[in-house]
């Protein structure tokens, strides 16, 4: 980078308006930013933004290729980003097919017992509730899915220390 940009881009970073990832030496805009820019790409019409994450859901699926036999979560970063615009855009039963077949790889349970990434997974299984909110009903239409959704989500908050909220979760699913 030139000087004058490389400047530019570090002072951005200091402002927290962009993230640096020195792992993956990649450069991410503040969630805030980024929805502010949304809405004036779709002018706050919930059609636009739905297509919108359905874009870069198709997007982010094209690039996730084939997952190797022991994937780590930087494997699953597309995929991850697949589950949550595929929720944005109300595909929530699509999401859930790529959460339960590619990213946990079925009953291998690859999120929570192969990498320990019980955060990661409450984090994406938030998406499939209205606003986030776990004490609301996951929007998947099977309700065997329903209730697996609020299951795994209070397993998940049980294994992070949070056992209250886990239990009542779990306690409501059956």
């Amino acid at each position: 980078m030139g000087g004058d940009l490389s400047a530019l881009v570090n002072r951005l970073v200091s402002y927290r308006i962009l993230r640096f990832d020195a792992h993956e030496h990649t450069y991410t805009t503040h969630p805030l930013i980024r929805n502010h820019y949304l809405a004036l790409l779709t002018k706050g019409d919930a059609a636009q933004e739905k297509a919108a994450d359905e874009q870069i859901k198709d997007y982010y699926l094209s690039i996730a290729g084939d997952m190797p036999q022991y994937p780590t979560l930087d494997d699953l970063k597309q995929l991850i980003e697949v589950v949550h615009h595929a929720c944005q855009a109300g595909a929530y039963d699509e999401a859930d097919n790529i959460y339960w077949n590619r990213i946990q790889q079925q009953s291998r349970f690859l999120l929570n017992k192969t990498l320990g990434a019980d955060e990661t997974d409450i984090r994406l299984l938030f998406d499939f509730f209205p606003d986030g909110d776990i004490f609301g009903e996951p929007l998947v239409s099977s309700k065997d899915r329903k209730r697996w959704i609020l299951n795994k989500v209070g397993f998940c908050l049980t294994r992070t220390s949070r056992n209250q909220t886990g239990l009542n979760l779990m306690s409501k699913s059956n």
